[in-house]
C-alpha cells in the first residue's frame, strides 16, 4: 500500500509542478496580451475541459507510442512520464482559469506605482502582482494534487504496471475481496 500511496505523490506532484508552470505562465499571457490570437489560445487550453479523460488519455497513447523529437526519441508509452504529463494536460484548464481571474484583482495602481518609482516590469511582477497571486496558485496547485491522487479513468490507459499509482491499487483491491465473505 505504501509504494501505490508513493507513486501517486511523485505523480501528483510531478504533473501539479509542470500544470502549475505553464498553466500560470499561459495565464499571465492571456491576461497581458490584447492580440486576437489570445483568444484562440486561451480556448485552446480549455479543451481538456471538454474531452473526457479516457479520450484524452487515448491521444496521449496514440500521440506518444513511437519515438519522436518532442520526446527526445523516446515513446513515453509504458513509462512514468506519461501519466504526469496526462495529468498536466487535465489540470491546466483550472489554473488558467483560476490565475486568469485572480490577475484581474491585481490593483493596476500598485503596478504603475512600481514602475513611476523606477521597478522593471520583471521586478514589478515578482515584487508586487505574485504576492497576490500566490493564495490562487496554491489553492490551484493543491485542487490539481488532490483530484489526482485516486483519478482512475485516464490512469487506467496510461499507468505502468511497474509504478502502479493508488486508483488503480484501490480498483484492484476492491476486487480481490470476497464479497460472500461480508454476507456471513
Amino acid at each position: 500500500a505504501i509504494v501505490p500511496m508513493r507513486n501517486s505523490f511523485l505523480i501528483g506532484a510531478m504533473s501539479t509542478a509542470i500544470a502549475l508552470i505553464l498553466g500560470v505562465i499561459a495565464a499571465i499571457i492571456i491576461f497581458k496580451t490584447k492580440k486576437r490570437w489570445i483568444r484562440i489560445f486561451e480556448l485552446s487550453l480549455l479543451i481538456p475541459w471538454i474531452i473526457p479523460a479516457s479520450m484524452m488519455g487515448l491521444g496521449l497513447i496514440i500521440g506518444y507510442d513511437a519515438p519522436s523529437v518532442l520526446t527526445f526519441g523516446n515513446a513515453l508509452v509504458g513509462t512514468w512520464w506519461i501519466l504526469p504529463i496526462g495529468y498536466a494536460v487535465i489540470s491546466i484548464p483550472t489554473i488558467v482559469r483560476l490565475t486568469r481571474a485572480s490577475l484581474f484583482n491585481v490593483n493596476k495602481s500598485l503596478e504603475e506605482s512600481a514602475a513611476s518609482l523606477g521597478s522593471g516590469p520583471l521586478r514589478t511582477f515578482f515584487k508586487v502582482v505574485f504576492p497576490i497571486l500566490v493564495p490562487t496558485i496554491v489553492a490551484a496547485g493543491a485542487q490539481a494534487f488532490n483530484s489526482k491522487l485516486v483519478e482512475y479513468t485516464m490512469t487506467s490507459l496510461l499507468y505502468a504496471p511497474k509504478y502502479t499509482p493508488l486508483g488503480i491499487a484501490f480498483k484492484n483491491g476492491s476486487e480481490n475481496i470476497d464479497k460472500n465473505s461480508y454476507a456471513n
